[in-house]
């Protein structure tokens, strides 16, 4: 289990009223590089890991990553730590916010860039998370039902307003599960290059035959092409030599012979 952050997960409870806390389980799971998230549930920078075992944090954690990392910097540009992140195990002073204006600024500087993601950690989110999401309410205790209250005592006015109760429940018996999954595995990309790459060998294999088809009848076309015109010669030759010949016999005179008398 990760140790939980105080400054991030602390609940403030005020004296003098009931504070009512009701949790519910939240599993988290991520996925690791290419995927956006890239998560980790190892320490990606080994400077912050054994700073973070130094301060009894066994397991890696996002919240403390940031922390430490947003200290670093500032102790490399600062020349002090300031008292919002954990403290460095080496020998620096604490930032003096309030008397050194120049601690201030450049704290407060370093502060927006941290804001800003501008500064440059290698935290990335956990893989497998169980956080407990928080639901915080306050009222005034019933005096019948204060724990002050005895019977025939009633608590005074100074014991009211230090005392502070909390009750924590589970907001939910059932549990919320967040989980990512990838949108293609590598079988889904593999089948869909498949597709695709079948859609266009099949128009291209359709091309070539197309192709082929055509170049085999130019050629087809080509060699028949002689005899035709030979034949279309011929033919052509004897047709006029028929309407020559049927011509002549239009033009033909037929004479009969004569046999003249002589006279005498």
């Amino acid at each position: 289990a990760t140790r939980a952050d105080p400054d991030q997960d602390a609940v403030h409870v005020p004296p003098g009223l009931v504070t009512y806390v009701g949790v519910r389980l939240v599993n988290i799971t991520r996925l690791p590089a290419p995927y956006p998230d890239k998560c980790s549930d190892e320490w990606q920078d080994q400077t912050l890991e054994l700073w973070a075992k130094h301060l009894s944090y066994d397991t890696y954690s996002t919240q403390i990553c940031l922390k430490l990392c947003l200290q670093r910097f500032t102790i490399k540009h600062c020349k002090c730590w300031s008292s919002s992140s954990p403290p460095p195990h080496t020998d620096v002073l604490q930032c003096n916010t309030r008397n050194n204006k120049s601690q201030e600024e450049c704290t407060e500087m370093i502060r927006l860039m941290y804001y800003n993601q501008t500064i440059d950690c290698q935290c990335p989110p956990r893989c497998e998370e169980r956080t407990f999401e928080k639901f915080v309410s306050t009222g005034k205790e019933l005096p019948q039902c204060s724990a002050l209250s005895s019977p025939g005592k009633e608590a005074s006015a100074e014991e009211k307003e230090n005392f502070a109760k909390v009750v924590i429940y589970f907001q939910s018996l059932s549990y919320q599960e967040i989980n990512q999954f990838p949108k293609y595995t590598l079988t889904a990309l593999l089948g869909a290059i498949g597709g695709i790459l079948g859609v266009y060998l099949g128009f291209s294999f359709i091309a070539i035959f197309e192709l082929i088809e055509v170049i085999s009848r130019y050629v087809m076309c080509s060699s028949k092409s002689p005899k035709k015109q030979k034949a279309h010669k011929k033919s052509d030759n004897n047709h006029n030599n028929h309407k020559s010949s049927h011509k002549s016999k239009d033009n033909t005179v037929w004479s009969t012979p004569t046999t003249k008398k002589a006279f005498e």
